[in-house]
């Protein structure tokens, strides 16, 4: 994929209908080797009744209110100690979701109009700094 810089909070959807139903202000972590992106909260989700699986421990499969598309896990137990981070937060399945950066239409029409770089927006953003920089890191493995 393109490879670009995070500025902006994300907005995570629902990969079929386009939902809302997250944002990365609730972040926790990106598992890339389990392509999964970590949320303490979500939206306009219900979690079903719960499964269990000896390979992936006990959780609960996250389904979109809207169009009953699967979305992800809830995790009430996971058998490797690397991955206790899932454990009762909401993983989405990369490849089940969307994410769009707030500002980032913005962003591109400076650019094509300017024909430089987006000036940046540090200083609006100095209040969610540290957010926004795990941010950064954690969506380079994202996108």
């Amino acid at each position: 994929g393109d490879e670009h810089e995070i500025n902006g909070p994300l907005v995570f959807q629902c990969g079929t209908c386009q939902t809302i139903v997250g944002d990365s202000f609730s972040l926790i972590e990106a598992v890339q080797e389990l392509d999964l992106i970590v949320l303490r909260v979500l939206l306009q989700v219900r979690c079903e009744r719960a499964k269990s699986d000896p390979l992936t421990g006990a959780f609960q499969p996250v389904r979109c209110k809207n169009c009953s598309g699967l979305l992800g896990k809830r995790f009430s137990s996971h058998p490797n100690p690397e991955y206790q981070v899932v454990v009762n937060n909401y993983s989405l399945d990369r490849s089940r979701i969307k994410s769009y950066e707030l500002g980032s239409g913005d962003q591109e029409a400076m650019m094509e109009a300017n024909n430089t770089q987006a000036a940046s927006n540090t200083d609006n953003n100095a209040e969610m700094g540290s957010v926004l920089q795990a941010v950064q890191v954690r969506e380079r493995m994202i996108v």
